[in-house]
């Protein structure tokens, strides 16, 4: 009877008002939802390790490192966990050819909708993070498929040769080999290669200011996007003594991928203009960048510093501080929070602009 609905109507609504409540208290109330992140985080990060700390005394850092790496999931099992899968026409994986012979991957997304799209759509390179050590394309996949969608255009993630097994400048090569091989068939891909840009996350978005920097003559990049970038090589940062522990991406971590990518001769004479990107001689004549700066992450100073250096070198350049935001925000939450959202609309409208999209 009309009791009986009544009362159904009532257990329906409490449940749908704890939902809102949990929901906010979680993922929208700043407070709460900054302690569950770093709950979340560092659990991962305990994961990931082992729940030890990371051992850096000379020599001892790579081993501690291959170690790390083999506890992080199989490139298929995130694929299956995120629900983004070539099969299902998600993305494609080309083979790529290295200077070397070395196969590289790189993967592959386009809008799905073909109507009224021209036949050449401007292209995107994105380089995954995990601090040149640990990562591959598919981590990003649920990001990038969501940004092909919604902007039109041709989105391609480069998967390069990690360290310590490769030192720099290796991973760099690796990301350059990838932007001429699909750009010069740029014909074959359907890419518009008058509308290029780059970015990456982390250790990504220092090679991809790295490949701004090395192919400025061979390449018109109209944008790079930066998020959390590794800004420059040192850790004397404040970031890295306030952020060093209980957020996540630790100083210790972070050390450690330092070490394992770069040389101790690279780190100590920063000869190269690639390594210490805030300390670059050769910032000059870059196209536009946007960088994301989590306020609550060891890179915090760094990528500021280089945002800094950028600007003092006549670079178009914007620097977009997120407020209690940690390093892992952007990709691993996705699109549920407030962070990663307003991360994932500056980004698009910045590549709207400067790709030309209407």
């Amino acid at each position: 009877g009309w009791r009986g609905r009544m009362r159904v109507g009532i257990v329906l609504g409490v449940i749908v008002g704890v939902i809102a409540v949990s929901y906010y208290t979680v993922m929208v109330n700043p407070t709460t939802n900054l302690a569950v992140r770093k709950v979340l985080y560092d659990t991962l990060f305990s994961f990931i390790t082992g729940g030890t700390a990371v051992v850096y005394s000379e020599g001892d850092h790579v081993a501690r490192m291959v170690e790390l790496k083999s506890r992080i999931p199989e490139a298929a099992q995130i694929d299956a966990l995120d629900g983004i899968t070539s099969d299902a026409g998600h993305f494609t994986d080309e083979q790529v050819p290295a200077r070397d012979g070395h196969l590289l991957l790189a993967r592959i997304y386009k809008p799905d909708r073909k109507e009224a799209l021209p036949s050449f759509l401007p292209v995107h390179f994105h380089i995954h993070g995990g601090g040149w050590c640990i990562g591959h394309p598919s981590m990003d996949d649920v990001t990038l498929y969501k940004l092909a969608q919604d902007l039109d255009i041709i989105v391609v993630s480069i998967g390069y040769r990690l360290a310590p097994e490769n030192v720099h400048p290796q991973a760099l090569h690796d990301v350059q080999d990838v932007v001429r091989h699909v750009l010069r068939g740029a014909d074959l891909f359907g890419i518009d290669d008058r509308n290029v840009a780059v970015g990456g996350f982390s250790a990504g978005g220092h090679l991809a200011l790295s490949a701004a920097m090395t192919l400025r003559d061979e390449v018109g990049f109209q944008a790079v996007y930066l998020h959390a970038p590794v800004g420059d090589t040192r850790w004397d940062h404040p970031s890295f003594s306030e952020f060093g522990t209980g957020h996540g991406l630790s100083k210790e971590v972070m050390i450690g991928f330092l070490k394992s990518y770069f040389t101790a001769e690279q780190l100590a004479l920063l000869e190269d203009p690639t390594v210490s990107l805030a300390d670059s001689t050769d910032l000059r004549h870059l196209p536009p960048v946007l960088i994301h700066v989590c306020d609550k992450d060891v890179l915090r100073d760094g990528a500021l510093r280089l945002g800094a250096a950028l600007r003092r070198e006549g670079n178009d350049v914007t620097v977009s501080v997120l407020p209690d935001s940690l390093h892992m925000d952007a990709f691993l939450l996705g699109f549920m929070s407030p962070v990663a959202a307003r991360v994932h609309n500056e980004w698009q409208e910045f590549l709207r602009l400067r790709l030309h999209l209407s």
